[in-house]
């Protein structure tokens, strides 16, 4: 099916804004819902219970056309199936080479490493290091507490839980990785990642359900970082 939109209904950051403003910028950038028709209203509600935008801003139609109007007139009109992955979107296959540090860092000897002298000093470097000594500093710094929802604070269980509010639910949520892992071996440090947060979250009494990521890598166009990116994501 296809969808109608009309962009003078969206929400905009500055008066005067383009078409092509409002479609491309990232600053203007917004969440788009397809609701069943005639529960709009209960959709709007929940947005503007946090003092958000919820806006009726099109419909689906019959076609396989996206149309897109401002002032009138159509300003953009493409194939629906060329907007999703697996139907007609362009992939990009980069160009990868295997960066030349991971032979190194791979054939590390760990018998090589000198012992320390000093064991207890040691210790007390690995225990002030930021990695391993208490959060509490960062946050005990601002609210953990707000709207009374939240079940285990900071530091008192392995994930975030939220109650939700009139049911018996919750919600865990739970943020992991270790870029030294990653670094070392994109493949393996990825799936750590993946299989750290979804332990954390077991272990918090619930069950994983979904995933996102917010990944950190360097430009793609060149071949010896977009080969960490495409193992990290394989």
């Amino acid at each position: 099916q296809g969808m109608k939109v009309d962009l003078d209904k969206v929400p905009a950051r500055e008066d005067g804004m383009t078409a092509y403003e409002l479609l491309l910028s990232e600053s203007q950038e917004r969440m788009l819902i397809v609701a069943e028709k005639g529960r709009e209203q209960e959709i709007i509600d929940v947005y503007e219970k946090w003092d958000l935008h919820g806006v009726v801003i099109g419909e689906v139609v019959e076609g396989d056309k996206v149309t897109y109007w401002k002032d009138g007139e159509i300003k953009a009109e493409i194939p629906a199936e060329h907007l999703v992955l697996g139907g007609g979107a362009p992939q990009y296959i980069r160009e990868t080479k295997k960066p030349a540090y991971l032979d190194e860092v791979q054939n590390f000897d760990t018998n090589s490493i000198d012992h320390p002298e000093d064991h207890n000093d040691t210790l007390k470097k690995l225990l002030g290091s930021p990695n391993i000594a208490s959060k509490k500093w960062v946050h005990e710094q601002y609210d953990t507490t707000v709207r009374t929802n939240t079940v285990t604070p900071p530091g008192a269980s392995d994930s975030g839980v939220i109650r939700i509010k009139g049911t018996k639910k919750g919600l865990v949520a739970k943020t992991d990785c270790n870029g030294r892992y990653v670094y070392l071996n994109p493949r393996k440090g990825g799936q750590i990642a993946v299989a750290e947060s979804a332990r954390n979250v077991v272990c918090s009494g619930a069950k994983p359900m979904a995933i996102t990521n917010c990944l950190n890598f360097g430009n793609p166009y060149k071949p010896e970082v977009y080969w960490t990116f495409k193992e990290a994501l394989g």
